[in-house]
């Protein structure tokens, strides 16, 4: 990986597999917004960059060299090579066709708090409207962060959506999960739920914590771990992964996704993304 500088625009090279689009649309983020010439602006981390990729080089605007090995670079999983994780996934024969329609997939090393409110938002849930409550929702509660002369919000804390209550829940409309994001605000500013202790335990543990939250069950519960404290053996089956699972696996079989090894998360958002676009099982 090569780091340069050009203006404001830090280029980042060698981080091939790589795609915005795919690593974007994959249904693991929600606060990215595609322009029409196909860059990207994305908060996160209380900071709001601009990306483009094109021609194997990665274009951050927004971010200094600090800000990259602080924040961007574990963010991106730019560290992690792969091309060795898609050729030990690829001793699975539905993988070898899988992989090469989402090569470019990469998990995002997310916020914790973020992740895990997000995942409660998304249950039962579309994406555009995932994508509306959440906006919502910073608009509301998140403090201001000003990027090329716009005004953006980072994610509120949950001491502020305690200090909201349901009352001030409602401009969001999200329904009865108002009452979860509630509950998970006041078990996390309690110390109750440690999210960094969360990270630290092993993932039976930490799933055994998460599951203590309402409105937390395993695909969320699961969602949090892959996406927020990088566990990579979680593996979140929702309605198109289920589908996925019965065609290519066996229908009626209970799918054991240890036969992916470390890596059944990220063979998860490969077969998800694959499944989602091309309506397997529908």
């Amino acid at each position: 990986m090569e780091i340069t500088k050009s203006g404001s625009i830090l280029q980042v090279r060698g981080i091939s597999p790589f795609s915005l689009d795919e690593i974007f649309d994959c249904g693991q983020a929600f606060r990215y917004k595609k322009l029409e010439d196909g860059r990207y602006i994305n908060v996160a981390f209380n900071k709001v960059i601009e990306l483009n990729y094109k021609d194997g080089v990665l274009y951050i605007e927004g971010a200094d060299e600090k800000d990259f090995y602080d924040i961007w670079r574990n963010y991106f999983d730019l560290e992690s090579d792969y091309a060795a994780i898609q050729k030990e996934l690829l001793n699975d024969q539905v993988l070898r066709d899988v992989i090469p329609f989402g090569s470019g997939i990469r998990i995002l090393r997310q916020d914790m708090w973020e992740t895990l409110i997000t995942f409660i938002i998304s249950q039962q849930n579309n994406i555009p409207r995932i994508k509306g409550i959440i906006e919502r929702l910073c608009g509301m509660l998140g403090g201001e962060i000003y990027f090329k002369g716009e005004k953006y919000r980072a994610f509120p804390t949950p001491e502020a959506i305690l200090q909201a209550g349901l009352g001030g829940l409602e401009g969001i409309r999200c329904g009865f999960r108002s009452a979860y994001i509630l509950d998970a605000a006041s078990k996390v500013a309690s110390g109750d739920i440690d999210l960094n202790e969360i990270k630290d335990l092993s993932t039976d543990e930490a799933r055994k914590k998460l599951l203590t939250i309402k409105g937390v069950g395993p695909k969320v519960c699961d969602c949090v771990l892959l996406f927020g404290a990088y566990k990579t053996d979680a593996f979140p089956v929702d309605v198109w992964m289920d589908r996925a699972l019965q065609f290519y696996y066996g229908k009626g079989k209970k799918f054991d996704p240890s036969v992916f090894g470390k890596y059944s998360g990220i063979a998860q958002q490969y077969l998800f993304y694959y499944a989602r676009e091309n309506k397997i099982g529908k």
